[in-house]
């Protein structure tokens, strides 16, 4: 009887998980980004991944994770569980700065409640790495689209600029 229980709690799980995985999706945009140093034109290539949670007994498509690819440099992609709202340049040219901000609560304990919604990250002799908030992007306006579930929204419905007085809200 208990190897009965035993196999048919396996055939379940055997059923069920790739039912729950193949609710995770992935949502791919190019973008155009204009530089406002240089006056230049970027090309973004972007994907979210949206994986399955489970929240009040229902299986939803939560956000897990951003990846960022500059088209035609030899930048790595740019990946993180971080939304990214803003693309420029270093200031004299040197490489590009990109700022995304915390999605949620979850993120914000995996970065130790930080005091700051955003996180910035340049990009300068082929790598990406995370510097401190440079004080002249201070009310620069988010210039990436936000995809929220499926459907890239008007960034200027939820982050119209950055703002450095804003709270981490953790």
């Amino acid at each position: 009887m208990n190897t009965r229980r035993k196999l048919a709690c396996v055939a379940i799980l055997v059923a069920v998980v790739p039912t729950i995985a193949s609710c995770g999706s992935n949502v791919e945009l190019t973008q155009e980004v204009r530089l406002s140093e240089s006056d230049k034109k970027v090309r973004l290539k972007r994907k979210e991944t949206f994986e399955p949670r489970l929240t009040a007994l229902e299986f939803n498509a939560s956000y897990a994770r951003s990846e960022l690819t500059v088209v035609d440099s030899d930048l790595p992609a740019w990946k993180q569980r971080l939304l990214p709202i803003y693309f420029g340049e270093l200031i004299g040219g040197a490489g590009y700065v990109l700022v995304a901000v915390i999605p949620d609560a979850r993120g914000c304990a995996e970065r130790g409640k930080p005091s700051s919604p955003y996180v910035v990250y340049a990009a300068a002799k082929e790598r990406w790495h995370e510097i401190p908030m440079p004080q002249y992007l201070e009310g620069r306006a988010a210039n990436l689209a936000l995809v929220v579930e499926n459907y890239p929204l008007g960034n200027e419905l939820i982050v119209k600029k950055i703002d450095l007085s804003a709270g981490s809200g953790c």
